[in-house]
């Protein structure tokens, strides 16, 4: 399934704005409901005000033809359990949540970010003049990829794979305070000695048995897609990251393709794009390179074990790639 990318702006074009669909009722829980803020596969997001406090919140709610679904259940619970579990100042902390008495629509709050997406800034920054845009990624974008990168690492200290890790589910306030969103699809880290169990099982025989099996096309490590979550460690989510750092060097997707299984199957060979002239940064580029290689190896072994050390990799690359822009993108 694509997971909801829970953008919640203040300041959205039209063009950002979701489309419209059956609108949501104008009460959920001790919620009044308020505009929405993004639309997904299985949940809307809507601005929201506590009734009896005022206290405005961003309000995730499941989709009324998926609220009785037992997959739906499951990946609503797993997000509550994750982000109670979870207490960083990069990561939505759970303010709330229950099932509406009157609708049946389970729905959880979280505190109400004022600000836009990473996506939005990564396609902000693409319009720049290309002799201009590494200063400005340097200066804008490289500091909320490495508060990003906190985050997760939080999370894998915890045990935790968040396994949707893109663009869209990064938000970013006035302030330049990054906040990871939407938990629905983690995962435990399980025991190596686990992971060896469902690795040998094989993909394909337990494929009906995968729990909570999900994530974005060109977002997924080849791991995610072919094998069970609980064979999967901390590298599947720095796949990710590299595909997100791709991104922040070229301004294109990593993975490309005409629909999501061609996407899928790209990923699985390691079938990856390369930065074409007009879309490198001078410098970074080169620096970068061999450190995304390396984070988005098709081989897990291949790959940096920790994003400690995937970070450490990406500073040393951006100090090499010049004093000026090291400094700004490391502070």
């Amino acid at each position: 399934m694509n997971t909801l990318p829970m953008t919640q702006i203040s300041r959205a074009s039209k063009a950002d704005r979701p489309p419209e669909r059956t609108r949501p009722p104008r009460e959920i829980g001790p919620y009044r409901i308020g505009r929405t803020l993004g639309r997904g596969g299985m949940a809307d997001v809507h601005r929201a005000e506590h009734q009896e406090t005022g206290a405005e919140v961003a309000l995730k709610v499941m989709r009324p033809l998926r609220a009785g679904q037992r997959a739906t259940f499951e990946c609503f619970e797993n997000e509550v359990a994750v982000m109670r579990a979870l207490k960083h100042p990069n990561i939505a902390g759970l303010l709330d949540d229950g099932i509406d008495a009157g609708t049946g629509l389970l729905y959880l709050a979280m505190p109400l970010v004022r600000g836009r997406s990473l996506r939005q800034l990564i396609n902000e920054v693409r319009l720049v003049p290309a002799r201009l845009r590494a200063e400005v990624a340097s200066q804008r974008l490289f500091p909320l990829f490495f508060q990003l990168c906190e985050a997760v690492g939080h999370a894998h200290a915890q045990g935790i794979l968040h396994r949707d890790l893109k663009p869209g589910n990064v938000l970013v306030d006035d302030a330049g305070h990054v906040t990871l969103l939407d938990w629905g699809v983690s995962c435990p880290i399980a025991p190596a000695a686990t992971r060896r169990h469902w690795k040998r099982l094989g993909s394909q025989q337990e494929r009906r048995a995968r729990p909570r099996f999900g994530g974005t096309p060109g977002y997924m490590s080849p791991e995610q897609i072919a094998e069970h979550p609980f064979a999967q460690d901390e590298r599947s989510d720095i796949w990710s990251l590299g595909a997100i750092l791709f991104e922040l060097v070229a301004f294109s997707r990593l993975v490309g393709g005409e629909n999501s299984a061609e996407i899928l199957s790209r990923t699985l060979v390691g079938d990856v794009r390369e930065p074409s002239a007009e879309e490198r940064f001078e410098g970074h580029a080169t620096a970068l390179e061999p450190v995304i290689a390396q984070a988005i190896a098709t081989e897990p072994t291949a790959r940096f074990s920790t994003v400690d050390g995937f970070v450490h990799a990406v500073r040393l690359a951006l100090e090499a790639s010049g004093p000026a822009e090291a400094d700004a993108a490391v502070a």
